[in-house]
Formats: C-alpha cells, structure tokens, sequence
C-alpha cells in the first residue's frame, strides 16, 4: 500500500485491476488505465441505428459488440459513471414502475446504455438487440454459456457481497455526495435515504447475493408473452386518461385515484413483470439491470410501445397523454441519466423521451406488428367500468384462500362487454412492502368447487407477479392495480362451449405460495373491476 493510499483505495485499485485482467483475456484488446475512451463525435454513424431481434441470422456483429462492451463497462474502475454497475445504480435511484413515466424513463435508460456500448466496443453500427420473448419464449442460447459476458455468473462480475461493498461504498457515497440540489430532492420524492445512510441503504439493497437466474418458462410466462396477450397489450386507444375513468390505458395510470393507488397496464403487468420474474435471479429483483437479458428485455417493450404509437397514428387517434395529462406528464424530471461519455444527460424531462427521434434507431418488424394493419376508426369505450361484488376481502398465504368477484351478465352487457370485444379485469391489491416472489393468479368462471386447475385450463386468463421488491428505497405504494385481460381465456372458454353470454362473469383471484417464506401473512384484496374496449 502506497504512502496515503487508504484501504478502500486499495480495493478500488485491486477490483480495476482483476476486472481489466479478465477483460483484456476475454477481449484481446488493449485497455488503458483510465478505461476505453470513445471515438471523435466524427467518427460515429448518424444512424437510423437498426434494432434486430435477437433471433435475426444478421444478429451476430450487434450480439459481439455488445458482449465486448459489457466487458468494457465491467472493466472501468467504480469511479466511472459507465461503469456496468454503476449504470445500473440508476434504475435504483430513480427507476418508475406502477406509473405513466414506466414507458419514457425506459426509453431514455436502454438508449444511454445503446450510446455507451457504441462507444467502447468501437462499433459505429450498434444497435442495441430486442429479445422477441413471444416469438421466441425461452431465454436466448447466446445469454446462457458461462464463458461469455452476456450471463451473469460469467468471473467477470463481482462474486461476493464483502468485495461489491470494498469496491463501490466510496464511490457511491462520492456519486452522493456531488448530487445536485435538484437530484437531492428527487431522491427525496422516491423515498430514498438521507446521507448518511443513503451508502448503506444502496449497498445492501444492490447486492443481497450471488448472480444467480432460476428461470422459469413455463405455462404462466408462455401465457403472458403469447401473440392474444400482445394483442391486448396493444389495444387500448389512448396512452393513459386520467379525465375518462372508462378507458382502458396503454400505459400504466397516473396514480390519481387514493383508493385504487398507482397500476399497471397489460404491458407491464403481463409480459413485462412475467418475464423479469420468469428469468428470476437479479432480474426478478431492482437490480436486474446487472443481468444483461434487462436491456434485451427492455428493448422488446419498447419496441412494442413504437408499434402501439404507430397503430394509433394509422388510425388517426392520440399518442400521447391529452391536454391537462400531457400538461402533467412531460415535465417529469429524470435527472440520473449518464451520457456516452459518462456526463449527466442534457435531456432530463419525460417529454424529452416521448418518441424515438432523440436515438434515432429503429426496429425490425417481429410479433405485435399485425395490429397496424387492422388499425381502422378507433373504438372508444364511452361507459364507466363495472365493479364485481367481492366474496372475500383477504387472501390467506398461510391457508390460501381466493377471492372472487361476480358481474351480472346483464351489467357486462351494458358496456359491451364481453362478445367481440376486449375485455379487461383490473385488480387492485394491498401489497406489503416486501413483496419479491408474491404471485396471485386470475382465473374466469374456473369450475366449480375445483380445487386443482391447470395452467393450460381454459379458464386461466393470466398472472399477476409484482416485479421486485419495493421496499427501503424502493418504498412501492401499498395499493396497486393491475391490467389482466379476460379476452383470451374466454376465447379459450368458448371453444370449449364452456361459457354463456347469459351467464354472470365470475373472476377468481387465486394466491400462489409457491417461493414464499413460511410466515404467515395476508394480502387485502380492495376491488376487481371490469371493463371492455
């Protein structure tokens, strides 16, 4: 040890030197001491940077690029805004989900990471991959060997919660510590900690273990990435409408009902949160970004939200949020973004993020895109949602009960539901704080007096797996809704002739204890709502 060199300076220098080591291994490149640099502004392509799917057989250059970025990333010392850990801090800092600002702060976060990767790989041509979970419902065989960078187990990362902590406590508490007046009182907003504890707090919520993924691809995932579930992601007719309580949002709500709390669209309750929790590990937690499947994840869901916009412009309705809301949604601040170069981002308002221009990329075609052709006159629902009549208001994990919610067939048809339309169930929870591994599953007029029912059993509309776990900094309002639809289950129902338009509409909510602790607890279960589009 130097003469005044402190002994986290020493496990910084040791964490810079073992990662570069494994880079320079893993890459054949030479690394200089201050960490890649980027080329000329000169130098770099103008774009439209082209999104492929991950299954694309011109997928190879973009998927070597990426890998040897992630490598340069890792490699940089904790110091570095563009250091891989570090750009994930972001998404613990300020990360909105359950809210109309999940879809735009996504859109920023996945392309700062697509400029960085450009940068340090040296590839002019990146563009940042999107994994087609629909057409393609497993994880990609490229993320998978323990040799390549692109898996998180890979030696590369950091094994040990005592080495993350000797690596990135001082940087963290500097990155705190130069936080600008205004990223302070954001903080402050998202519930995050006071110094001195905001390092701690950071530290044992970032790094609770190894990165390990326990992937799960079975029924309730296939269920919510398959082509009738992106249909109805993809159907509503406004992006959120807090003035019109009757229309189903493509985004999630705006959090302005006290009772019903924040929720989520189909989009992010479905196959957003399924996949997150389908792959598991760090993905099922905040700081999946350190799994590099997220971005490929992200970049999908934002390739659906370009099909979306491009649907409503086929069809001559709204993109974006109207009047009073837009008024409300663009001057959301995002003020964590880091830039290619690793300084704070110049755009730093929801609105900044709006379309695609800002990037300039854009994405092949891959499933979803059959929605713009039969993009005709926009069918608007002009009447209020119907509340089911609740037959339990407790869900019991210990001796797990179900909740249920019965609509008369006369009332569903008053809105015009459910024949040939959409038809959409929000549920509404009292989640607890902790809540990482909690799932409820919904099924539609399930058998009577069945107590096993299958996956593949007509009457299994869909999952509800809340993503992560929002507890200390992460502080998730306890009420929340989610989106399900119903459409596809009784589509199911149908062909089985098992369903009755005459019929009362009974919707059940079931607990699942599968990866829950052994402490007994309840879940308040405040409404289940529906409607139809």
């Amino acid at each position: 040890m130097s003469q005044g060199e402190t002994a986290m300076d020493k496990a910084n220098r040791h964490f810079q030197d073992t990662t570069r080591r494994r880079f320079l291994v893993a890459s054949g490149v030479a690394v200089l001491s201050t960490g890649l640099t980027g080329r000329p502004a000169s130098a770099r392509q103008a774009g439209p940077f082209v999104r492929k799917s991950l299954s694309d057989p011109q997928i190879g250059p973009d998927l070597a690029s990426y890998e040897k970025g992630v490598a340069a990333m890792l490699a940089l010392p904790p110091t570095d805004p563009r250091n891989w850990y570090r750009v994930a801090f972001i998404h613990e800092l300020d990360c909105p989900h359950a809210n109309w600002w999940f879809l735009p702060w996504h859109r920023g976060y996945i392309g700062y990471l697509e400029c960085i990767i450009r940068d340090l790989s040296g590839d002019p041509n990146f563009a940042l991959p999107y994994w087609d979970w629909t057409a393609d419902p497993g994880l990609p065989v490229q993320f998978a060997s323990n040799n390549t960078v692109l898996n998180p187990a890979n030696s590369a990362y950091i094994a040990s919660s005592q080495a993350f902590n000797d690596a990135f406590a001082g940087p963290v508490q500097t990155m705190y510590n130069n936080f600008s007046q205004a990223q302070l009182a954001l903080l402050g907003t998202r519930g995050q900690p006071d110094a001195p504890t905001f390092t701690q707090q950071i530290m044992s919520d970032f790094f609770p273990g190894l990165a390990s993924r326990n992937l799960n691809f079975g029924a309730a995932f296939q269920n919510a990435v398959s082509p009738s579930m992106i249909t109805s992601a993809l159907s509503p007719t406004v992006f959120s409408d807090t003035g019109n309580p009757s229309q189903m949002n493509f985004a999630s709500d705006p959090a302005t009902d006290h009772e019903q709390g924040p929720g989520e669209g189909i989009l992010e309750s479905q196959p957003h949160d399924r996949t997150h929790v389908s792959v598991g590990g760090l993905m099922g937690q905040f700081l999946s970004p350190v799994d590099p499947i997220f971005w490929m994840h992200h970049s999908n869901i934002d390739r659906l939200w370009d099909i979306w916009t491009r649907k409503q412009q086929a069809a001559g309705g709204p993109i974006l949020p109207q009047g009073a809301d837009l008024t409300a949604w663009n001057p959301e601040p995002f003020l964590f973004y880091v830039d290619c170069r690793g300084n704070p981002a110049s755009k730093t308002t929801a609105g900044d993020y709006a379309s695609t221009a800002l990037f300039n990329y854009v994405y092949t075609k891959g499933s979803g895109e059959g929605v713009i052709p039969a993009a005709g006159p926009l069918r608007l629902a002009l009447h209020p949602p119907v509340a089911g009549t609740l037959s339990r208001a407790i869900l019991d994990f210990a001796q797990p009960t179900t909740a249920s919610a019965s609509v008369p067939a006369t009332a569903m048809r008053s809105v015009g539901g459910p024949a040939g339309r959409e038809l959409i169930a929000k549920i509404t929870l009292e989640l607890p704080a902790k809540h990482a591994g909690m799932q409820f599953h919904v099924l539609v007029n399930p058998p009577a007096n069945a107590r096993n029912i299958g996956f593949n059993d007509p009457s299994f509309a869909g999952t509800i797996a809340p993503f992560g776990s929002h507890a200390g900094a992460h502080a998730m309002p306890r009420t929340v809704s989610f989106d399900v639809p119903l459409t596809g289950a009784i589509a199911k129902l149908r062909a089985a002739n098992n369903w009755d338009d005459s019929k009362p509409i009974n919707v059940q909510v079931v607990p699942d204890t599968s990866g829950i602790t052994a402490q007994p607890f309840s879940v308040p279960i405040k409404s289940i709502t529906l409607s139809s589009i």
